[in-house]
């Protein structure tokens, strides 16, 4: 009712001021003169709306010179909201009474195990083994005795002190992950021409005989 009174009164000022002056509005009644901050009004270009023949704008040229802010007027856009099945609320929803699990059986009843396949072999026991996972095997990072010597030359590893694998790690000789130890690989052994101190887990035969291991 509110409205439509409201309507009423800014058609009625919109037509007095087009017929007197043809200049926008800037006088507004008393009873909507709190809502100023809400309408906006323009001038009416000539030959765009003219007045009914009963001296009254209709809603539609109305709405063309005023935008009336009101909360039910809010809307979302089609499609933003997608409402969620509620299933068993009624056959007219399409999901009433079996829920969209049909008649009768062990589906309907949901009593089925996961990897359950209706009394046939499943698949996890018709696929033959492959292999096995050793849990005793290790892992180790390798390391060759020609970039330790290029470490060595380049002044990031001291060769008077001993060299552990936090040293080879922080050297960047090794991955940051040692895992299970370090190998020592004789890649390289040509390139070492002074005794070193190594601290490392594996070592193969080749390296010994390819220069002088001191262990402290």
């Amino acid at each position: 009712m509110l409205r439509r009174k409201l309507t009423s009164l800014l058609s009625t000022s919109i037509r007095n001021a087009h017929n007197q002056f043809h200049k926008p509005i800037s006088i507004l009644p008393p009873r909507i003169s709190n809502l100023t901050p809400l309408l906006q009004f323009v001038e009416c270009p000539p030959g765009f709306s003219n007045p009914s023949s009963n001296g009254y704008f209709n809603h539609q040229s109305t709405r063309a010179y005023s935008s009336l802010l009101a909360l039910n007027d809010l809307r979302d856009n089609k499609g933003a909201r997608k409402q969620k099945t509620r299933k068993g609320r009624g056959i007219g929803s399409g999901k009433g009474k079996t829920a969209g699990r049909g008649h009768k059986g062990q589906k309907a009843r949901g009593t089925m195990k996961f990897g359950f396949e209706g009394g046939q072999t499943p698949l996890r026991r018709r696929l033959p083994k492959r292999g096995f996972k050793n849990p005793f095997s290790l892992t180790f990072q390798p390391v060759g005795l020609g970039k330790i010597a290029k470490l060595i030359n380049a002044g990031k590893i001291d060769s008077s002190e001993l060299i552990t694998m936090k040293t080879l790690k922080d050297a960047g000789a090794i991955g940051k992950q040692i895992r299970d130890g370090v190998r020592l690989m004789g890649r390289g052994a040509e390139h070492i021409q002074w005794p070193i101190h190594l601290e490392v887990i594996q070592i193969f035969l080749s390296v010994l005989g390819s220069f002088l291991l001191c262990f402290s």
